[in-house]
């Protein structure tokens, strides 16, 4: 089979590109990618779909790898949240057999081609912070790190503010998600997207 991957060209509304690494229908993959590729597609599915407004959330960041060879290219894997100017909180799994030399977090743009990238300086699960702090784990899968930042964030990025809410309290309640989430396996949107949901909780 055939694998694809998209990297995209840093600080260039145009400037972008595709490798691909083949080992079968070589020319027919590239053929279908590109037709496909500069279409409409929505990383998001639903009717109320949308390109976020400019700064309409500030604190949502892309994870991204280093390209090896060229570092003016980028390749996204994961998104999270600012929760301090230095803090972001995301999904373990997202770090998962990833080079931290490698990766950069993206912060301050909409567009994924003009954010700025920040190196880990550390990162932290969130078992290990519970056992430090003494704090009892209800669940023994947590998806759940901290990654501080190099340094911090200009003062005109606001962080998110974290939920106290609890599940029962979230019952009903219509929220936002953001991000650049793909669709398939080839097809992410340059500009971040948003679109509201309501919470079903059994």
């Amino acid at each position: 089979m055939s694998t694809s991957r998209m990297e995209i060209k840093l600080g260039n509304k145009n400037g972008w590109r595709m490798d691909f690494k083949s080992h079968l229908f070589l020319v027919l993959y590239i053929i279908l990618y590109n037709q496909s590729i500069f279409g409409n597609v929505e990383a998001l599915i639903g009717e109320n779909v949308r390109q976020v407004t400019e700064r309409e959330f500030p604190f949502v960041v892309v994870l991204a790898l280093l390209h090896t060879d060229d570092t003016s290219f980028i390749k996204p894997f994961g998104t999270g949240s600012l929760i301090t100017n230095r803090d972001v909180i995301t999904c373990r799994h997202c770090l998962a057999d990833k080079t931290y030399s490698l990766v950069r977090i993206m912060v301050g743009s909409d567009d994924i081609r003009l954010c700025t990238g920040y190196g880990i300086y550390w990162t932290q699960w969130y078992e290990d912070w519970a056992r430090h702090n003494n704090v009892p784990l209800i669940d023994d899968q947590n998806d759940v790190s901290i990654i501080r930042l190099s340094e911090a964030v200009p003062d005109d990025i606001k962080p998110v503010a974290l939920s106290t809410l609890s599940n029962g309290e979230l019952f009903d309640k219509e929220v936002s998600l953001a991000g650049w989430g793909k669709k398939n396996e080839t097809n992410m949107p340059l500009i971040m997207e948003t679109a509201t949901i309501k919470i079903l909780i059994n």
